[in-house]
């Protein structure tokens, strides 16, 4: 008889929530349109929606045009270096020597990824071994707790919902105390989900910390700082000292060029941990696409000109967001919802108290502008009469709502409290559109059982 085969036993570990989530959209929405339901409005995605800065593009396309021109095709298809083309390198640097200006990163020192979340990886990956502790304030991005899991490391949390989600040096203390054996610390502010950063006083109470425990290293996620609407410290900011047990990780996503999909993540480090994760990258992803390494390099080049397309650009980006957030907060406080005051980036954490509500089976939905549809089988879709915590209610706003949000349990808080978060890198009149909604979901939920809304 064979023997079967058995896959490795990190593929039992849970998929990031997130990714669950995305996954889900497409069938889901096959299904709604059979049902002549409208398509899910998708609020789950940290997604820019607004155009790339188009002076980043045309720079983009003219130097594909002159290498073409210049037969110089085989600097465009041909393998990059591990690291990135010195090109890309000392663009890097020169971004590093803006966004760090008490510091220095040399070529030697920075590398370019694919994308912010293969720099987090590259970096869990020379500082962490099985066992090893992981210390973070929640909430937290989801994907550090699935990749530090498969390392065979363990997250270590430090609770903050009490501090309205906000960290502190006295946490931090507390928590370093009694977790002796922490290796690293994980810092991601302004936060994803949140929205909040910290101002100089709190950054310096967290550099005061880490200059008591030294062998601890920090991984400092800054992929959000281009988002930000006050200035922005990180503890490097604090203190250079800090740098050499520090790994710097960025990102072309959000702000500064606004492009997920071109996958331009950005690292600095100690040059002897660069070539380490040269060496992870190497194995894992090998050299990042030259197509990405150009736009990234015309991306920095207009940040640091700085061109008044750029500035332009990213005015009206930043403005769109702030608007955006400032409706959907307006409108979740009148629905009932606590938003949680994190003014940057692009997304809102608002709990809602509808915990433990009961959800009929049927419910025509009649939508503002007086369309109406019918939604069948509820309590089949959702899995349950009753919303039980967040991910019941995130689905239960997934089907009768329209839109797609993420739990707040996927970024470690409490799946009972009932948060949820909101992205609002979404063209206005969907934001309206998706709470307009919400409202009109939320009105059908009850406190007693019942199995069906009249139709």
């Amino acid at each position: 008889m064979l023997k079967k085969i058995t896959l490795a036993k990190r593929t039992c570990l849970p998929p990031d929530p997130i990714d669950e989530i995305f996954t889900q959209i497409p069938s889901i929405n096959e299904k709604r349109l059979l049902d002549g339901l409208p398509e899910i409005n998708n609020l789950s995605v940290g997604e820019p929606h607004l155009n790339i800065n188009p002076a980043v593009l045309q720079d983009f396309i003219y130097s594909l045009n002159q290498r073409i021109l210049n037969d110089q095709t085989s600097l465009i298809f041909n393998y990059s270096p591990l690291s990135g083309n010195p090109a890309t390198l000392e663009a890097i640097s020169a971004l590093y020597k803006y966004y760090y200006p008490n510091l220095h990163y040399s070529s030697q020192e920075v590398m370019i990824s694919n994308g912010a979340t293969q720099g987090i990886w590259n970096a869990l990956n020379i500082l962490i071994d099985i066992d090893d502790e992981v210390l973070i304030f929640e909430p937290y991005y989801s994907t550090y707790d699935i990749q530090i899991k498969t390392l065979g490391g363990k997250l270590v949390k430090i609770p903050t919902q009490d501090n309205a989600f906000k960290p502190s040096g006295k946490l931090l203390n507390n928590a370093m105390s009694m977790h002796p054996n922490i290796k690293v610390l994980i810092l991601n502010y302004p936060n994803n989900p949140t929205g909040i950063d910290l101002t100089k006083q709190e950054v310096a109470e967290i550099a005061e910390v880490l200059q008591r425990y030294p062998s601890v290293s920090i991984i400092i996620d800054d992929v959000y700082r281009e988002l930000t609407y006050a200035e922005h410290f990180t503890v490097l900011d604090i203190d250079p000292l800090l740098k050499n047990r520090s790994i710097v990780v960025n990102s072309a996503s959000k702000g500064l060029i606004g492009a997920p999909g071109i996958r331009a993540g950005m690292v600095g480090a100690n040059a002897e941990w660069i070539k380490q994760m040269i060496n992870i990258q190497a194995i894992s992803v090998c050299s990042i696409s030259c197509f990405t390494e150009q736009v990234l390099i015309a991306g920095i080049k207009h940040k640091l000109t700085p061109s008044s397309y750029y500035n332009n650009w990213i005015h009206e980006s930043k403005q769109a967001y702030l608007t955006n957030k400032q409706y959907v907060s307006q409108k979740l406080i009148a629905l009932g919802f606590r938003v949680i005051p994190g003014e940057h980036g692009f997304f809102i954490l608002a709990a809602s108290n509808v915990i433990n509500h009961v959800v009929p089976d049927v419910i025509l939905f009649q939508s503002e502008d007086g369309k109406a549809h019918i939604i069948k089988n509820l309590h089949q879709k959702l899995g349950t009469k009753m919303l039980h915590n967040d991910r019941y209610l995130a689905a239960y706003l997934l089907h009768v709502a329209g839109i797609a949000v993420v739990p707040g349990s996927a970024f470690g808080i409490d799946e009972y409290a009932g948060y949820l978060r909101f992205s609002c890198a979404k063209p206005f009149n969907d934001l309206k559109l998706a709470m307009s909604n919400v409202k009109i979901a939320l009105q059908y939920l009850s406190t007693r059982n019942i199995d069906h809304v009249s139709i």
